[in-house]
């Protein structure tokens, strides 16, 4: 456990849980979950970009000598290592850290001394200088100090929600150990889709902790895309983990195909070659079906240019936004692929996953796979599309795998033979013979289709019944709510919706903490330029110098 009881943790001193938030422990209890041995903490922090690392020296008190450790800047903590030899083993783990500071509870000061040495002092918002011990990164060079400081005025400048900022507005998904909640910004006064993740079960299975660890870190490194639904933010309570995207009007695909079932203009019957044939009312059109399959795999091929596999292709994952587009989103079960197999020279993957009508058959029989998985997924999701039906279906799951693996898919007679072709090129059993994403968007069933159009939002609305309504409380009716567990639209009103304050400690033990995880979108209107270092006078350093793009930003954390 950390020595610096400075650097433990820090939660807000004014804790709050809102209603969707378990309720704080005893604070005379331990603070500590359950983890599972073989949970890394650091696993996510590992795995992101080093923005600046260096030598911090911690002074308990004027009392004290200075101690040296290794810390390194990435994405919004910077973790202090016993020595950067720990800092850049690839099996260091909570043993080796010595405290962890998340960049927006403190404040960072730049200082000059007059023989030219830079240090950066690190102080927390609500600072008791007589108390506080004294924490300073010393900056070996210029490049070193255009590191720290471009990094620092950079993340400093992005606003972090908390919960207190966040209105609940309607729970839109619900599940084993999360919640999906539409809620309101009070700092932009935008809609998000926040996904609320327990942190005790995940802190007890290695497979959920990666899972979510993994799907943090693709989230935010797959960047911008028109068919990806991104990460806003994420940060992380004493209980809790909260993942922000847009809030999509539209629904998901399975809602919005289920809707058809109780519209009476549906067809039920399809006349081919004077033979009439019973269709499920669900099914969409092909006209349909090519944009919205256009726009889905344009979403792929920018996930696996950025080597990652999304495993879990489905109607309920793809999602509508208030303009008719789709976007993938829910990549909990993605995995980014490292390094090429031995001898194969492909990026390859073993590990069973999915949702059971759409898993691949080379997933079932245990062989190594990669992208092909998600193309056979799709190969499911625009049968599902065209016909109203899974290609293969069976009423449990061990048939329904023996199915996948070893029968033929019976395909309509009165598909066109463009579908026709598609699928049975999609639903190949050898991965290594079915299409690839080059090759589908070659496929005749694609002729008339400009890419670059569809990926520059040219063609029409690939949903463009979908009513959005004036408000996002109005674009509700497009979600299925009947399915959820113990939640329902009018579980958090106003009223019930009071932040109840809770005399809980300042600090969370580490033992706690999904280091790395808080994360905030960067955009243009956050993107800071480093300071120039200002000489004040009257403070405890001289020539002080705050890193802050503004000089009175809008801190988030103890106030």
């Amino acid at each position: 456990m950390p020595e610096w009881n400075f650097l433990r943790y820090p939660l807000q001193r004014s804790s709050a849980t809102l209603p969707f938030e378990p309720e704080a422990p005893n604070p005379k209890s331990s603070q500590s979950l359950r983890v599972h041995q073989d949970v890394n903490q650091l696993f996510l922090f590992k795995r992101l970009a080093i923005h600046a690392q260096g030598s911090l020296y911690h002074k308990p008190s004027v009392l004290h000598r200075s101690k040296l450790y290794h810390a390194q800047l990435r994405s919004f903590t910077i973790v202090a290592f016993r020595d950067e030899t720990r800092a850049n083993a690839q099996d260091s783990d909570l043993d080796d850290v010595m405290g962890v500071l998340p960049i927006h509870k403190y404040r960072f000061h730049l200082t000059q001394k007059n023989n030219g040495c830079s240090r950066i002092y690190i102080t927390p918002h609500r600072s008791n200088s007589s108390q506080d011990p004294l924490l300073y990164i010393k900056l070996q060079d210029d490049m070193q100090r255009r590191q720290w400081t471009r990094a620092l005025a950079t993340l400093t400048s992005s606003h972090l929600p908390t919960l207190p900022s966040l209105s609940v507005q309607a729970t839109i998904g619900s599940g084993f150990s999360s919640k999906v909640l539409m809620i309101q910004s009070s700092h932009d006064d935008k809609y998000y889709a926040l996904k609320v993740i327990q942190k005790a079960p995940i802190l007890k299975s290695v497979a959920a902790f990666t899972h979510v660890a993994a799907e943090r870190e693709i989230m935010a490194k797959v960047g911008p895309h028109p068919f990806v639904i991104p990460l806003c933010f994420a940060f992380q309570t004493r209980n809790c983990l909260y993942m922000a995207t847009p809030f999509c009007a539209g629904g998901d695909l399975a809602s919005y195909m289920r809707g058809k079932l109780d519209q009476p203009d549906q067809p039920t019957v399809i006349v081919h070659q004077s033979k009439i044939y019973s269709v499920s009312p669900s099914h969409l059109p092909e006209w349909q079906a090519r944009l919205i399959t256009a726009e889905v795999i344009l979403g792929l091929e920018h996930l696996h240019m950025h080597g990652i596999v999304y495993r879990d292709l489905k109607l309920e994952n793809v999602f509508i936004d208030g303009t008719g587009h789709i976007k993938i989103g829910d990549l909990g079960l993605s995995k980014y692929l490292e390094g090429n197999s031995v001898g194969t020279g492909r990026l390859r993957t073993k590990t069973i996953c999915g949702t059971r009508n759409y898993v691949a058959p080379e997933m079932l029989m245990g062989t190594a796979y990669s992208f092909e998985v998600d193309l056979w997924s799709l190969g499911v999701m625009l049968y599902r599309i065209l016909v109203g039906e899974y290609p293969y279906r069976a009423a449990k799951a061990k048939d329904l795998f023996e199915i996948i693996k070893f029968d033929s898919v019976a395909i309509p007679p009165w598909l066109s033979p463009e579908a026709t072709d598609l699928l049975k090129g999609l639903l190949r059993k050898n991965p290594n013979d079915r299409l690839t994403i080059n090759s589908v968007k070659k496929h005749p069933f694609f002729r008339d289709l400009n890419w670059c159009g569809v990926l520059n939002l040219r063609y029409e609305a690939s949903v463009p019944d979908i009513h959005a309504g004036v408000t996002p409380m109005d674009a509700l009716h497009n979600f299925d709510l009947r399915h959820l567990e113990d939640a329902t639209v009018g579980e958090f009103t106003p009223e019930s919706n009071k932040i109840k304050a809770q005399r809980i400690s300042q600090y969370i033990a580490l033992d706690n903490v999904l280091i790395g995880f808080e994360y905030v979108r960067s955009t243009l209107e956050n993107m800071a330029s480093p300071l120039s270092l200002i000489a004040t006078s009257g403070s405890l350093f001289s020539k002080l110098a705050s890193i802050d793009s503004d000089p009175s930003p809008p801190w988030i954390g103890p106030r």
